[in-house]
């Protein structure tokens, strides 16, 4: 997190952190009580916090701020996948994590180029960030209206999948656009992206088994939790060590540290790691959305008001070709049209997308593709997900779904 702050005592910096913590409590209430998308409502608190702060103190989303949060998000994800489900949809996934992430980033691309005259190695960089969803408040909102589950798998792993692809996309098109040229061509970029996903995956796997040895050791509950907790962050690190995929380390390693971990036969075991994950991930959650929240710049967001245009017009676009034309349905619902309408809804973008314009390298438009980044995640967080909820309701959405039926 980086944060202009003057100096400060450590009485007056836990007094803080306290009245933050209150803060954060009372809208989580407040936002139960009107019925609001709670991640939503602590962004918009903290956009409300961020437009009375002085110049002078401004917060943003870091790596060391992902560093803390993305692990336990993304594991926590990964240890609750049901693994028999995520299988039935693991095309629809891998369509919209892989060949769906090229979509979005050459429409935003285009976008950005052709209405604001961006040089195509920025645009390309823009499209990229933007490709990287989050769908923690919509998937809450599809849980709650009962929304089946395999939808709300499709949603959920596309996050975790584009978000490593675009994560090493990003990677690759920065480096394109800060030096003009790509290393080691074409060829070399993409073998490239490819070791940075498999490795990320290797790590994984291999701190996964080891954490899975120690957890047959004889330890209470609490060491395997522990156990549990630096498996994540083991991985995440450790990817990074090697230039792998972070994010696909920690997947890996949550979907298989549940899959061997001897767990399942100590039922109590199982719930007590189940709910140290899920409270870790809510703190992480309320954590990346204040922080979202209060690193949006409006100023930067409506400071050009052609480039909001175009955000608007391409993440609209982007999302309905995924949604509408990309994604195959067959044999997963006989409410096709349903499904679709639900998937063009979830495509919000949040605290990653933030921090990887933040944390861009030097490079020409780097401020304009910036101010693009804050445009969209607000039109998507703030704007959409706000609006989530009532269109769902509205086009019928919610309820219990009708037996699968083949050839829908």
């Amino acid at each position: 997190m980086n944060v202009a702050l003057p100096q400060v005592s450590p009485a007056v910096a836990i007094a803080l952190l306290a009245v933050l913590a209150a803060a954060c409590f009372a809208v989580l209430r407040v936002a139960r009580l009107l019925g609001i998308p709670v991640m939503i409502a602590l962004v918009i608190a903290g956009l409300a916090t961020e437009s009375i702060l002085p110049a002078n103190l401004h917060v943003s989303i870091g790596p060391g701020v992902l560093a803390l949060c993305l692990p336990a998000l993304i594991f926590e994800a990964a240890w609750n996948c049901d693994i028999a489900i995520m299988r039935t949809v693991a095309l629809q996934v891998a369509i919209l994590a892989v060949p769906g992430v090229f979509i979005t980033t050459a429409v935003f691309a285009g976008a950005a180029v052709a209405t604001n005259g961006m040089a195509w190695p920025a645009a390309l960089v823009l499209g990229a960030i933007v490709s990287a969803t989050d769908p923690v408040a919509v998937l809450a909102i599809f849980k709650n209206l009962g929304l089946p589950p395999a939808l709300t798998n499709i949603v959920e792993g596309e996050s975790v999948a584009n978000d490593g692809v675009a994560v090493v996309l990003v990677s690759s098109l920065a480096g394109f656009a800060a030096t003009g040229a790509l290393k080691g061509g074409v060829l070399g970029t993409a073998a490239f992206m490819i070791y940075e996903s498999v490795a990320g995956i290797l790590v994984g796997i291999a701190i996964a088994l080891l954490g899975a040895y120690l957890m047959r050791a004889r330890i209470r509950t609490a060491g395997r939790v522990a156990v549990s907790i630096g498996v994540a962050y083991a991985s995440y690190f450790l990817a990074d060590q090697v230039h792998g995929s972070g994010i696909f380390a920690v997947a890996a390693a949550g979907i298989l540290l549940r899959a061997r971990a001897p767990v399942a036969a100590r039922s109590a075991d199982e719930k007590t790691i189940d709910g140290a994950w899920h409270a870790l991930a809510f703190v992480a959650n309320v954590t990346l959305f204040v922080l979202v929240g209060l690193s949006i710049r409006l100023d930067y967001v409506f400071g050009e008001p052609l480039l909001f245009a175009a955000c608007a017009a391409a993440a609209v676009v982007a999302r309905a070709l995924l949604a509408y034309v990309l994604v195959p349905l067959r044999g997963l619902t006989d409410r096709p049209l349903a499904w679709r309408n639900a998937l063009a809804l979830s495509g919000l973008r949040g605290g990653l997308s933030l921090a990887l314009a933040l944390d861009l390298p030097e490079m020409p438009s780097r401020e304009l593709v910036i101010d693009a980044v804050f445009a969209v995640v607000f039109l998507t967080l703030v704007v959409q997900g706000s609006a989530v909820a009532p269109l769902i309701r509205r086009l019928g959405l919610g309820g219990p779904e009708p037996a699968r039926v083949e050839g829908a």
